[in-house]
């Protein structure tokens, strides 16, 4: 076992994403030799490359209530496209100049409507090579830090809860998206992770456990009942999914597919009874083995990468994330 350097920590936060642009200069000014090395430094850095905040801000009215999104939960960007989801607002995307909702036609289906039902997105995912097709899975606003019965400083006003999974297609014959809840939110609670492994299979990680549907998001199946609040797909194989669930620690499931009916098998390759909220990453480099990267939620345990070469987890690293555990 090897202990990775020290790098600069950042905080992890597993109650909201700040989605941003990066915008780059290139310095083709003077190259003159003689010229005085701090103004050089100087000028390099006001050149380096930057983060700007591009938004969306704003809020949509339900009923009575006005409810505020300043929660950014998931993000997308793809060829150029770039969407988001938000605790309340909705999915948006950006069309080159400003946000435009993807949700806003989204009509509740219970009677009174759920607090900011549909709009309470938590995770979504478009389907690969469709970007007219999208999924998306839903929480309550305690997922991020605040009440669901109450206001909280800076919070949704009346707050929102988790209102299933959704699957939106646009219908270019009225312009508009259309949405259907394709899972209520009695069966799954709240949504942590949705990803398309290919072009027709979407998973999921939830409270209640983990789902798949293999259909393009119209009907799911309950794979294993258990709090599970991330999953990762591995690169270049996507047969093999990657759950972390609380009280269980990692576990590899592998799909195999027997004529036309799909089998899996799970086994657990990292055990931590404690974890709780936990989060997960892989990446793959060419030639090298898959590497998945896990944060678990009690953070006592830090931050764990393991390499995965021929279907076996060897843990090669143990390190502390220390800000994010002082913090």
């Amino acid at each position: 076992m090897k202990l990775l350097p020290a790098r600069a920590a950042s905080r992890l936060s597993c109650f909201a994403i700040v989605f941003l642009a990066t915008v780059a200069s290139v310095d083709c000014g003077d190259t003159n030799s003689g010229q005085d090395p701090e103004h050089t430094a100087k000028q390099q850095s006001a050149l380096a490359p930057r983060w700007i905040h591009v938004g969306p801000t704003g809020g949509v009215s339900q009923g009575n209530n006005a409810f505020f999104t300043g929660t950014t939960t998931d993000a997308e960007g793809v060829n150029g496209r770039y969407r988001i989801s938000t605790l309340g607002d909705g999915i948006f995307e950006w069309n080159g100049s400003s946000w435009v909702s993807l949700s806003s036609s989204i009509s509740p289906v219970n009677s009174p409507p759920l607090n900011c039902e549909g709009l309470a997105v938590n995770t979504f995912a478009t389907r690969p090579g469709d970007p007219n097709t999208i999924v998306a899975g839903t929480a309550g606003q305690p997922q991020h830090g605040g009440s669901s019965s109450s206001r909280p400083s800076g919070g949704l006003q009346g707050g929102s809860v988790a209102s299933g999974i959704w699957r939106g297609v646009w219908n270019q014959s009225i312009v508009s998206w259309q949405w259907t809840q394709v899972v209520m939110p009695t069966q799954v609670g709240d949504v942590f992770k949705l990803r398309w492994s290919d072009a027709n299979t979407v998973h999921a990680s939830t409270r209640t456990g983990y789902w798949v549907s293999r259909d393009i998001g119209v009907t799911w199946s309950e794979v294993l009942a258990q709090y599970t609040t991330d999953l990762a797909i591995a690169p270049g194989n996507s047969t093999w999914v990657y759950l972390a669930s609380d009280g269980i620690g990692v576990q590899k499931v592998t799909w195999t597919l027997n004529g036309n009916v799909w089998g899996h098998a799970e086994r657990t390759v990292v055990s931590n009874a404690a974890a709780s909220r936990s989060v997960l990453a892989t990446s793959q480099a060419p030639g090298q083995p898959l590497t998945v990267y896990y944060m678990p939620g009690n953070f006592g345990a830090g931050v764990r990468q393991g390499k995965v070469s021929h279907g076996f987890s060897r843990m090669i690293a143990d390190f502390f994330v220390r800000k994010a555990v002082q913090d």
